[in-house]
């Protein structure tokens, strides 16, 4: 019951961060946007995993797939490149950049 309650307060709370990283994510395709989504982890230990480490992770879905075939693409595999950048191009920091502007409404709707 604890735990229920723990990851409904958890997916209230990253919401708006969530629609932060969304409107802040480039679009050519969409994939990208329509891939980020939340999980909820607790990294407790033992039967009951009672445990007071919990946390939000919100970037994109690794089972989401957008096309067929050989034209399928999976967001996952090239969101860090987008973020990051590599030596060819520089990143674009949509996601820290939106989780760094709302962490303050994370933690004040949380609590």
């Amino acid at each position: 019951v604890k735990n229920k309650a723990l990851r409904i307060a958890f997916n209230a709370a990253a919401a708006p961060v969530k629609r932060a990283v969304i409107n802040a994510a480039p679009s050519k395709t969409g994939a990208l946007k329509n891939s980020i989504g939340i999980r909820i982890r607790n990294y407790g230990g033992g039967k009951f995993r009672d445990s007071v480490t919990w946390a939000a992770i919100i970037g994109p879905r690794s089972k989401y797939t957008r096309g067929r075939g050989r034209k399928k693409v999976k967001p996952s595999r090239y969101a860090f490149l987008v973020e990051s950048g590599s030596r060819h191009f520089p990143g674009r920091r949509f996601t820290r950049d939106a989780v760094a502007r709302t962490k303050q409404l994370f933690f004040s709707v949380f609590t």
